[in-house]
């Protein structure tokens, strides 16, 4: 809708990529396009993507993986439900995008410490965990453990902070009441700690 109310224009959901394509909402490039990333990709407002000036086209991030609520990052089959251990991989959008495998951080999810650290007796250390929240800088976890026989052994967030170090994070932890994805516009204080979410 422009500024004075007198042009707008609907499109269905399910329409909007082809709708940028097509040019039909070139009288609303403020709103469809944010921030570009370098000269060949420009954030889409609204989904998990990024127009190629290169190619002129959208591309679109890989249901498997997770981009990050400014979009500038990628998190490697972190748009699955439960996440497995072992490392986790992050890339910047602009390389993503090229197929390249320059990493931005590369970290461990360290179930079996934190664990320990909360000491949560649970069945061989097994459990799930959860991506809440994905910022560049940060990602907020649950995670859950299976206790030794039936039930869960306990439950807890993390925050995995790696704005000092990208493949030694330092970690949060903290019963924040987290069990569902976080949107934009949330803080956490933790030990004197903010987290802008």
């Amino acid at each position: 809708m422009q500024k004075d109310f007198f042009d707008f224009i609907t499109v269905a959901s399910d329409e909007y990529i082809q709708s940028i394509l097509s040019q039909k909402l070139s009288s609303y490039k403020e709103l469809v396009f944010g921030e570009s990333l370098n000269e060949r990709f420009v954030l889409i407002n609204g989904v998990h993507g990024v127009y190629d000036k290169k190619k002129e086209e959208v591309r679109m991030v890989d249901d498997k993986d997770r981009m990050s609520i400014d979009g500038k990052f990628v998190y490697l089959r972190g748009g699955k439900e439960k996440l497995k251990s072992g490392k986790q991989r992050i890339q910047r959008t602009k390389d993503y995008f090229v197929n390249n495998r320059k990493m931005h951080s590369s970290f461990e999810l360290e179930k079996r410490e934190i664990s320990k650290q909360l000491d949560f007796k649970a069945f061989g250390f097994q459990g799930d965990v959860t991506l809440q929240y994905f910022a560049g800088d940060y990602m907020i976890y649950t995670y859950s453990y299976t206790g030794f026989i039936t039930g869960t052994a306990g439950r807890t967030n993390v925050i995995v902070d790696l704005q000092e170090d990208t493949v030694n994070p330092t970690y949060y932890l903290g019963e924040f009441g987290l069990r569902t994805t976080l949107e934009a516009n949330h803080k956490i204080n933790y030990l004197g700690t903010t987290f802008a979410c």
